[in-house]
């Protein structure tokens, strides 16, 4: 494979690409204060960064950095889905979000190729996410494990009244991506910065954790995932290569089905006149409720889905239902209380049963192909003596998993960080391997 061209460590970096750099690691830490955040901070670098991707025609090496059958089930991937949108129940819609992920995804392999070209941009960005990151995380232990009266701060910041338990529920999601990346930094990082990494590993837990607050139990889900992707790795470097696939086909299909006969007991409409309880242990109520009629969907429309990011224009999506729950009463009185709830409010909460319901089944079994793929690229980097291999390998891990119960897998803010993570760790994976991909 090509190599991959670096400058001789004496060479001055430009400014411009410091700021660059910057603004990814900016990016990935300010959405605490709002996802609009993302976009300016990822807009800025990329107006640095594609612009080198076009002088240095990167995009020639496209086929050689994704190889034939990942690329294959990228296009196809994206292919289907743009399928999907051209006959959705909102075409424009659907479109636009096909537009924006497929531009995400460009533009991470774009950034890809311009921290890989030297690898003190790489300590450029895990220095702004400590020093952007830190304030931040040091603001949510207080609020968590201080006094929740901090959260005034925040309030006049924003000049309205907020949720102390809630503030910062959805950084906390990122912050089980920066989790792992500052693990990794304080190995890769020197003398002051490497102890600054390793309070970020600290403060990342406890702000997860949250204490007072509410915590973030995807988060939590994510970290889990984070330590068992580990694991793996761990355990599969020993075994021949026969051995790992023939363990992977066996988790699939025992992945495969147990989630089906986890959804075939969920609720599903109709609801009212019913109670609303946990069919299972996990997760809540209502959510059981949205992911039964996220199912639902994925059977009325098995093969072309609604369109991406469309499900809940859906008629059956915007019906009110009124099942009942017993509550406390200020009294004291446990007193059968009547909801007025929608059966899905704004997204399944669920990224299989999103893509699926969206992109039909055909769209949901191309991707997973996909990252199936992906992972086998990073594992292979990882067992080739690449560091950053095993935290390309985490953070999927941690994106994917923490998915299952959280926002919208279009939610661009969520994508960007996830991504931008994923091509900064592979950027690395690439320095140390000395190739490509």
């Amino acid at each position: 494979m090509e190599q991959t061209t670096i400058p001789a460590p004496h060479a001055p970096l430009s400014w411009v690409d410091k700021t660059a750099a910057v603004f990814l690691g900016l990016a990935v830490t300010t959405v605490a204060f709002g996802p609009a955040l993302v976009g300016v901070f990822l807009g800025l670098a990329a107006l640095i960064i594609l612009p080198r991707f076009v002088q240095r025609r990167l995009w020639a090496r496209i086929p050689a950095d994704f190889g034939k059958s990942l690329g294959l089930a990228i296009i196809a991937t994206f292919a289907w889905w743009l399928v999907c949108s051209l006959v959705s129940i909102d075409p424009g819609r659907a479109f636009s979000t096909w537009a924006r992920t497929v531009g995400l995804v460009f533009l991470a392999y774009s950034i890809t190729h311009f921290l890989a070209c030297d690898r003190r941009l790489i300590d450029w960005f895990l220095k702004a996410v400590i020093v952007a990151g830190m304030p931040i995380l040091l603001y949510l232990v207080a609020i968590g494990f201080v006094d929740v009266g901090f959260i005034a701060l925040m309030e006049w910041v924003k000049g309205h009244s907020l949720d102390a338990g809630l503030f910062g529920k959805g950084f906390r999601s990122v912050i089980s991506c920066i989790l792992p990346v500052m693990v990794w930094a304080a190995f890769r990082l020197r003398g002051g910065w490497r102890i600054l990494a390793v309070v970020m590993v600290v403060l990342s837990g406890l702000a997860i954790y949250a204490g007072d607050a509410q915590m973030s139990r995807s988060a939590v889900a994510g970290v889990a995932a984070g330590l068992a992707a580990v694991l793996l790795l761990v355990a599969f470097r020993p075994l021949p290569q026969v051995a790992r696939r023939a363990i992977v086909v066996i988790g699939i299909v025992a992945v495969t089905v147990g989630g089906l006969v986890f959804l075939d007991k969920l609720p599903r409409p109709p609801m009212t006149g019913r109670e609303l309880a946990r069919v299972m242990p996990l997760p809540d109520a209502h959510r059981q409720v949205i992911w039964g009629f996220a199912e639902d969907q994925v059977k009325k429309r098995p093969v072309f889905g609604t369109g991406m990011n469309t499900i809940n224009l859906t008629p059956e999506a915007q019906k009110r239902h009124h099942p009942f729950r017993w509550l406390e009463n200020k009294s004291g009185e446990t007193v059968k209380t009547v909801l007025d709830l929608e059966y899905l409010p704004s997204h399944p909460h669920n990224w299989v049963l999103e893509v699926a319901a969206e992109n039909g089944v055909p769209g949901l079994v191309l991707m997973l192909a996909a990252i199936l793929l992906l992972l086998g690229r990073f594992m292979q980097a990882a067992y080739s003596g690449a560091r950053a291999g095993w935290v390309a390998f985490v953070v999927t891990a941690v994106f994917f998993v923490g998915s299952l119960a959280n926002f919208s897998f279009w939610s661009v803010w969520w994508q960007a960080s996830f991504l931008i993570f994923l091509a900064v760790a592979w950027a690395a994976a690439r320095q140390e391997v000395g190739r490509p991909s």
